[in-house]
């Protein structure tokens, strides 16, 4: 199976004329005139051609338009390719060419004779061209129109609109901003992997947004100003504060504040007793001799070492061939006659305190006679140089069986080291708000093509949570004492929310449970709530190809559909998909049906596994996850 893949991309403007004199003979001045981008995947396409496939295209969109002036062609199916058509803003159009999956046809060879070498002087045979079986259901219109229209917004985000390009830097700019964003946005466009994806519904909303709104409204009413918006940010999640909300950013701003920040690194899964992925290393001293023999017999991992033999119960097998044997007893010079009677710990480095007179008690008691030698190698101006220093010796009684002398051993007794006193604490560095710069539709969450550039502020707390600032700039820069102050305050908000996601997660480490096992075998059902360009779905959640994404077409098709249920024969589960969450809270919703106000009023998708459950199952299940979602309540702003 060959995938889907990108013929060519073109951005176009039917209005747009000519900027200088045109030759009396060039008929498609004109229509080339149109034409602000073109990419396609063939390496050179003549002029014909472009004109060809952009005159199709506009030939249509003309067509349709006398049929339903309000909603114009959007995408036209052929054997081989899907044509797809959007105008983001008025008078400028994208229209992609797409060549549909397929597959090579096997055909049935009925020829049983031998092929025959050409005779001299004969003409050979071409080789036949290879045929395929195409799939249409392999693209999706809606999927499609959608993830243009996200490169748009992405590009609007980051240069402008279209028409505030035009306007304010001629077309001459707009082709080439057009032609560095688009070149690598359409042939980055993974259309291989088909449109399994939640990622249409909005960024995924914080865990703890509930938590994390009162603190950001709080933090917004202090800044006083009254055009400021926080944000928290935490990948892969964002918590907006009740004004984001309000003003209705696009979905692109959160993704692309998103994009700052490192991707959390998932922790190692651990698989008895080892970190997954990676072999544990087992101490030297059991792997010296791992897989070695004994007189032909396995060793078992021991260690059979020959110097040792001759240590009592080293040679022992059975029950006690496992126990380690004890080290052999170190040497200490001077004491090799002596076999009885206290011995003299080996010299360790480490300071101990020594109290003389606690000590002079304990050897005396023992028959052992302590002297502190007045003469020592150590003189007087070599004890001021090291203060708190000094040795002692120990004189041992004398053995009467050998009459050897006893040997004298020195003791070190306290070093102190006073050094000089640790320098002050520091005070920690001020933070530093960065910036970002952005281009916003103004007034802030309207449609209209006008955009103005701003400054996006933005404070980090590590590398996996932000805190951003929208509209504080209001077109103007900003002094750098009103700066630090936001700073500051920002940096104890971060604390206060990073406080707040480390005890959640304590929390609920300690109230999670096993799952039983009817959870266990019984598969769980799969949902994604959005509204207001936020999400709340399930593990494993993708919008189906042959349900979720056909039931969402026919809601944006018809305002008068709302709820979707489908059931498939084999296996037999539910799928359903609702809008209009704003409907049920009682809010009011604009009147104009555009793709953009459908979303805003929310949605909500299901996959029920169960066979056994009714279509009343299915409608109590689809409000419970609405409920206990919780995403209803960003329009309680």
């Amino acid at each position: 199976m060959i995938p889907p893949n990108l013929i060519y991309l073109t951005i176009y403007n039917p209005s747009l004329t000519p900027a200088g004199p045109v030759a009396s003979d060039d008929e498609d001045a004109e229509e080339q005139a149109h034409i602000l981008f073109y990419t396609s995947k063939e390496r050179a396409v003549s002029r014909d051609k472009i004109l060809r496939q952009i005159g199709l295209a506009k030939a249509l969109v003309n067509f349709s338009q006398t049929f339903s002036p309000s909603d114009p062609c959007g995408s036209v199916h052929s054997q081989t390719r899907r044509m797809v058509m959007l105008s983001p803003e008025p008078n400028f159009w994208i229209h992609a060419g797409i060549e549909v999956a397929k597959s090579p046809h096997v055909g049935v060879d009925k020829g049983k004779a031998k092929a025959k070498s050409p005779r001299p002087g004969e003409k050979t045979r071409a080789a036949p061209v290879p045929e395929f079986d195409y799939v249409d259901g392999s693209l999706i219109d809606e999927a499609l129109r959608e993830e243009l229209m996200s490169g748009y917004e992405a590009f609007k985000l980051s240069h402008g609109s279209f028409g505030t390009i035009l306007e304010t830097l001629g077309q001459q700019a707009l082709e080439l901003q057009l032609e560095r964003f688009f070149t690598v946005w359409a042939w980055s466009w993974n259309l291989e992997d088909g449109h399994e994806s939640s990622s249409h519904l909005g960024v995924p909303l914080h865990p703890l947004f509930h938590s994390i709104r009162p603190e950001l409204d709080a933090f917004n009413a202090e800044l006083g100003h009254p055009n400021s918006a926080a944000i928290i940010l935490a990948q892969p999640y964002a918590a907006p504060s009740s004004q984001y909300i309000n003003r209705k950013y696009p979905a692109a701003l959160t993704q692309h504040l998103l994009s700052q920040l490192a991707r959390p690194v998932p922790p190692p899964s651990i698989v008895d007793g080892t970190v997954k992925g990676r072999t544990a290393s087992p101490p030297v001293a059991e792997t010296q001799d791992a897989g070695g023999t004994f007189f032909g017999v396995p060793t078992g991992g021991v260690n059979m070492d020959v110097r040792k033999w001759g240590w009592t119960g080293y040679l022992t097998f059975g029950k006690t061939a496992g126990r380690k044997p004890s080290a052999a007893p170190p040497e200490v010079k001077g004491l090799a006659s002596y076999s009885e009677g206290p011995s003299i710990p080996a010299a360790v480095g480490v300071d101990v305190e020594v109290d003389k007179h606690a000590l002079d008690d304990a050897i005396a008691s023992d028959g052992i006679t302590q002297s502190f030698s007045s003469s020592s190698s150590v003189t007087d101006a070599e004890k001021s140089a090291q203060p708190g220093s000094s040795r002692s010796s120990i004189s041992l009684p004398a053995d009467t069986s050998t009459g050897a002398s006893p040997p004298t051993t020195e003791v070190d007794e306290v070093a102190v080291a006073v050094g000089p006193p640790s320098p002050a604490a520091s005070p920690p560095p001020i933070p530093q708000l960065k910036s970002l710069s952005v281009h916003l539709s103004e007034p802030p969450g309207t449609q209209g093509p006008a955009t103005r550039r701003q400054k996006v502020y933005f404070l980090l707390h590590g590398d996996t949570l932000m805190l951003a600032l929208v509209g504080i700039d209001a077109g103007l820069e900003l002094e750098s004492e009103v700066l630090t102050d936001i700073a500051a305050r920002s940096a104890v908000l971060l604390h206060t929310i990073h406080d707040i996601t480390a005890r959640e997660a304590l929390k609920s480490m300690s109230e999670s449970q096993l799952p039983s096992a009817t959870r266990i075998l019984q598969p769980r059902d799969r949902y994604a709530v959005s509204a207001a360009g936020l999400a709340v779905s399930s593990s494993g959640f993708t919008l189906h190809a042959g349900h979720l994404w056909n039931a969402r077409a026919l809601q944006m098709s018809d305002p008068a559909i709302v709820e979707v249920f489908s059931r498939g024969q084999n296996p037999q589960y539910w799928h359903v998909a609702r809008r209009g969450l704003r409907v049920e809270l009682g809010l009011e919703i604009s009147e104009e049906s555009t793709d953009s106000t459908k979303k805003e009023e929310g949605e909500v998708y299901l996959e029920v596994f169960r066979k056994e459950a009714s279509l009343s199952d299915v409608d109590n299940e689809l409000a419970g996850i609405v409920r206990k979602s919780g995403i209803v309540d960003v329009y309680n702003s």
